[in-house]
């Protein structure tokens, strides 16, 4: 699970640094009308995705591997500190999207969230 952990979080930051237009319309997505035209479909790819996510950590965290989260709390500690990174140079905060380093601090920091024995 750790490898899975850290790898999804550099597979969504490399993602965003190379879409930054999608991403940065992802990130700062409010205008109603397009939120309800793409309600269905988000909410849909949603559900699919949480459904994944939850039949692949079940086992894990039954085996001690990873932390009885919920799909909500998993989410929030797995990617949200990558995404506010993310979002934060979309927005022009930093000039530069995060060095090699920095990918991996954050890969880390997700791993130490999410492993069992954590906090």
């Amino acid at each position: 699970p750790e490898a899975a952990v850290k790898g999804i979080v550099r597979m969504h930051i490399a993602w965003c640094v190379e879409n930054p237009g999608m991403a940065r319309f992802l990130a700062t997505i409010s205008e109603p009308a397009i939120l309800d035209a793409a309600e269905a479909e988000l909410k849909e790819g949603n559900e699919r995705f949480a459904a994944a996510v939850r039949a692949w950590w079940r086992p894990h965290a039954h085996y001690g591997a990873l932390r009885p989260l919920t799909a909500a709390q998993s989410l929030a500690l797995w990617l949200g500190p990558a995404q506010e990174w993310i979002r934060a140079w979309l927005l022009g905060a930093f000039e530069e999207p995060p060095t090699e380093a920095e990918v991996e601090l954050l890969a880390d920091a997700a791993w130490l969230c999410l492993r069992e024995g954590a906090g």
